[in-house]
């Protein structure tokens, strides 16, 4: 059976968002506090778009002196309103799928702690107080035939209409090897112990001391139990349930274009394969993609997802444009990884830069020298784990390298994927500093709007819409010089020939292009090809459609 995600997925400009930090729809909705937090926190009060991430309110300098000892427990309330209000805005910047994190039912703002997966968090609505009562109210929250739309639900299922309707995807965030405590089955563990109906649903080893496996060791991220090389079959049931619910619903408009794994490399093959081919059996139409953070090619070639997030193409970006390794070097990285996956899968792979896991790509470029390859960097791109990290703001050097990068990123096989505010140059260090509030035209805001890079990534995503090579061409590397730092590939289809060529260097250099020439002149002296000298300037980088 033709796979058809892999077709729609290649052409997708993605857009990531982070829901609380995007927009608020709903400034008026009404405000329980202890959803948020355990702990009554006085003078608490949702944070305002328009402040400086720096600057704190009244309750958080009440609490401590310490920045970030109280920055989990801010909530901006972005919610389904806020992304629906945006629709215009990303269709101008030229968007053509979204990825969301965590949709679902959760106190945090990042909703990697559901506290259950079948209902879109109240705060993300209209009527949050009234769809809690109606979460409440259901007995057995397992079973779908229980289930009851909330406002939050509903709202959802016209986002995606909207969308679909704006001709732009949209795939969810699927957290499936863990929940949060407040997850309704853990819930009633900690109620009832060995005599909860639940306790399958979790490999607890003492319930007395209440140990159990936990995510990384979380112990807020009590992990579902698994069955051999699979989820146990209570879990994994509810689990299908709840896809069916997000990406199959009776009007087809309304579903989901596909799901990206949550820790991917933490399920069981066994589940990832059960639910690949849960997936494909009902609609062939809807795209899995993983978090793996390495060549992970094992979990393609198995059917277990279409796609991962194509974070070593982001690795072999910043060692090439920031670390300032060889152009062979960088072409020996490239070739190892196109030829770890399928040419199909490949060119659907998610290309980014930043995400809500890792620094935004304006703070990344001031700090050369990071092992993003290895575990560590995470650790030491936080800023309050490593105080030298560097978050000022770009030279001007460092704009050019930054535009060099993009544009590699909007002509490389596979699909861009732009986190939500690079686009306006929001910078900071990784979590919790790389998930700062959106910068709107419209909200009056402590920070500038970078208006001059937002239409340097307009003019970036024209391009690559413009010209079907840079989405489906054959790629290959054409020249490069390790003295002159110089690095030249073509993309070409049967419609355009693109040559896209970087200067990585202090100063200007001089480049050929073969171009072909098509004028009757030309023809009658059977003069077909010719040199056509390039001079880049020093850190910069040129696209020229070549006529074939």
């Amino acid at each position: 059976m033709k796979n058809i995600a892999l077709e729609w997925s290649k052409e997708i400009i993605w857009y990531q968002i982070f829901p609380d930090r995007f927009r608020r729809g709903n400034p008026d909705n009404p405000i329980k506090e202890t959803y948020f937090s355990k702990e009554k926190i006085k003078y608490w009060a949702p944070s305002r778009f328009s402040k400086k991430w720096e600057t704190r309110d009244h309750w958080e300098k009440n609490l401590s002196k310490d920045f970030y000892s109280t920055l989990h427990l801010r909530r901006y309330l972005g919610d389904i309103k806020g992304i629906k209000e945006s629709i215009p805005y990303l269709k101008k910047l030229g968007i053509t799928g979204i990825y969301l994190n965590p949709i679902f039912m959760a106190p945090s703002s990042h909703k990697y702690d559901h506290a259950c997966l079948h209902h879109i968090d109240p705060y993300l609505g209209s009527d949050p107080l009234g769809d809690i009562q109606i979460i409440n109210s259901e007995k057995r929250p397992e079973d779908p035939n229980n289930w009851k739309n909330t406002t939050a639900d509903i709202e959802f299922f016209d986002l995606v209409r909207s969308l679909h309707k704006n001709n732009i995807r949209i795939i969810i965030d699927g957290v499936f090897n863990h929940s949060g405590r407040d997850f309704f089955a853990f819930q009633d563990i900690l109620k009832k112990g060995k005599d909860s109906s639940y306790k399958e649903w979790y490999d607890i080893h003492d319930f007395n001391k209440l140990k159990y496996n936990c995510w990384l060791g979380h112990s807020s991220l009590p992990e579902f139990s698994r069955a051999q090389d699979n989820l146990k079959d209570v879990v994994k049931d509810y689990i299908f349930a709840c896809i069916e619910k997000w990406l199959f619903p009776d009007e087809k408009q309304a579903g989901g274009d596909g799901i990206r794994l949550d820790a991917a490399d933490c399920l069981p093959h066994g589940f990832l394969k059960d639910l690949f081919s849960f997936i494909k059996n009902i609609s062939s139409e809807k795209l899995i993609v993983g978090e793996l953070w390495h060549i992970s090619s094992d979990y393609v070639n198995n059917k277990e997802m279409d796609i991962v997030m194509n974070y070593p193409f982001a690795y072999n970006a910043f060692e090439f444009f920031i670390d300032r390794i060889k152009p062979s070097e960088f072409i020996r990285k490239t070739e190892e990884l196109f030829s770890s996956y399928p040419k199909e899968n490949l060119f659907s792979m998610q290309n980014l830069f930043g995400s809500h896991d890792s620094s935004r790509l304006s703070t990344i470029i001031k700090n050369p020298g990071i092992k993003w390859r290895e575990s560590e960097h995470f650790q030491m791109s936080q800023k309050y784990n490593n105080p030298k990290y560097n978050t000022n703001g770009l030279t001007k050097t460092e704009k050019r390298i930054r535009k060099n990068m993009l544009v590699m990123q909007f002509t490389f096989p596979g699909a861009p994927m732009v986190y939500y505010g690079d686009e306006v140059g929001l910078d900071g260090a990784n979590d919790p500093d790389c998930r700062k509030p959106m910068l709107w035209d419209d909200i009056l805001s402590d920070c500038k709007i970078d208006f001059k890079l937002r239409g340097f990534y307009k003019r970036l995503i024209s391009k690559r819409n413009k010209y079907s090579a840079l989405r489906n061409g054959t790629f290959k590397f054409i020249s490069h010089s390790d003295n002159e730092k110089i690095l030249v590939y073509i993309r070409e289809d049967k419609k355009n020939k693109i040559v896209v060529a970087f200067n990585n260097s202090s100063v200007k250099r001089k480049i050929k292009i073969f171009t072909k020439k098509t004028t009757f002149k030309d023809v009658l002296k059977n003069k077909q090809f010719e040199y056509k000298h390039i001079l880049l300037q020093p850190y910069s980088s040129v696209i020229i459609e070549v006529l074939k």
